[in-house]
């Protein structure tokens, strides 16, 4: 697979989520919409903001590293996935739709993606 392919998957998906993440930090004001029907604290709320950050950061690392540290990107990935399936789930409890939800769905997909890419790339080379 092509190293610009990963690239590409991992760069679009580290700028979703750091602005995502940023977006929960500075209380963007549909954001606090989104927390207040999702009736989650605040603080829960901001930590998720942090952790989208974080592993946006950490799915550019990923790229960066990817020939002597894959798993650095697979880590980040997999964390990826993990705080999209609570956003689908913390959607779930209160009874939305799966209109309410594809973005975190997607998401989490295109993280599954950027972990094949960067697998299929990193055993090719």
């Amino acid at each position: 697979m092509s190293a610009v392919l990963v690239w590409v998957i991992g760069f679009i998906l580290a700028v979703t989520l750091v602005a995502g993440g940023l977006a929960k930090l500075i209380d963007e004001r549909s954001m606090v919409r989104l927390r207040q029907h999702l009736a989650v604290d605040r603080s829960l709320f901001r930590l998720t903001g942090v952790l989208q950050i974080v592993s946006g950061c950490a799915i550019v690392a990923g790229l960066v590293l990817s020939d002597r540290f894959p798993w650095v990107g697979l880590t980040a990935g997999a964390a990826i996935i993990a705080i999209m399936a609570q956003t689908v789930y913390c959607h779930r409890r209160v009874n939305d739709g799966l209109s309410e939800y594809t973005v975190p769905v997607l998401t989490a997909l295109v993280a599954a993606a950027y972990m094949i890419a960067l697998v299929t790339h990193n055993v090719a080379t």
